[in-house]
């Protein structure tokens, strides 16, 4: 899938075909913009604000580019330039359409901004809304999780380590469940085609501590080991429905 950039001044407007087909454009990278046309349906908190907002006829979701870790003390927003495909935006535009491209369920890409200065960059992208999903941190909050539905999460998990690629932030919190009780991972920003061997099980055991970090966190927290075993049980395409 071809990612079409167009350069105005010092922004580049990088768009999928998704992106040109709802004429998605550089205003729609402004939170400020976006609000005084009230296109805003809802702002959610996390490293930084993220915006849904509709653009002709498109449910979409803009997020800002954050460093993170001892990083972000030197610089909270600004990254290196060498090149717009190298930016962190491109590449993750990239790598959703790769994934989309070969059926996993992921946020489809609409585009990107990369604001350039002399040596450095900030970036922003959109991607397409999932319509009526929770994060499953949240849902483990409030209700156990049935078993066929942690192997629902392990089989996804398994068709993108199947493709190669290495999900950098695999936690609890960027796996959706919508109401139809699909699956989805998000946020594939600094994700890589890793052709090395041994990073496949350190993943599943990173998606691991992140759900027992939290579970220490709330009194209330409906995980057990047997929902993980559930969980290897779908990434290994064994077909159980026990619940």
């Amino acid at each position: 899938m071809t990612i079409s950039v167009h350069q105005k001044g010092k922004q580049y407007l990088l768009l999928t075909p998704l992106g040109q087909k709802h004429q998605i454009e550089l205003n729609h990278f402004s939170p400020e913009y976006l609000s005084e046309h009230q296109l805003i349906s809802n702002v959610a908190e996390g490293r930084g604000k993220v915006y849904f907002f509709e653009a002709n006829n498109l449910t979409c979701v803009l997020r800002h580019y954050f460093r993170g870790g001892l990083a972000a003390k030197l610089s909270r927003d600004n990254f290196a330039f060498s090149s717009v495909e190298n930016s962190r935006c491109y590449q993750e535009l990239t790598m959703l359409n790769l994934l989309t491209e070969n059926s996993l369920n992921v946020p489809k890409a609409v585009g990107a901004r990369v604001v350039r200065s002399a040596f450095s960059y900030q970036a922003d992208i959109i991607t397409q809304a999932i319509p009526n999903c929770r994060e499953l941190h949240e849902l483990l909050r409030c209700e156990p999780i049935a078993n066929d539905q942690w192997q629902n999460i392990g089989a996804q998990i398994r068709k993108m380590h199947d493709l190669q690629v290495c999900h950098d932030d695999l936690n609890v919190k960027n796996v959706l469940i919508n109401n139809k009780q699909d699956v989805f991972l998000i946020d594939f920003d600094k994700c890589a085609i890793n052709q090395n061997k041994g990073w496949k099980q350190a993943n599943l055991d990173r998606f691991l501590r992140s759900i027992n970090k939290q579970q220490k966190k709330y009194s209330d927290y409906y995980f057990t080991n047997e929902n993980w075993q559930a969980l290897l049980a779908g990434y290994k395409g064994v077909n159980n429905k026990t619940t």
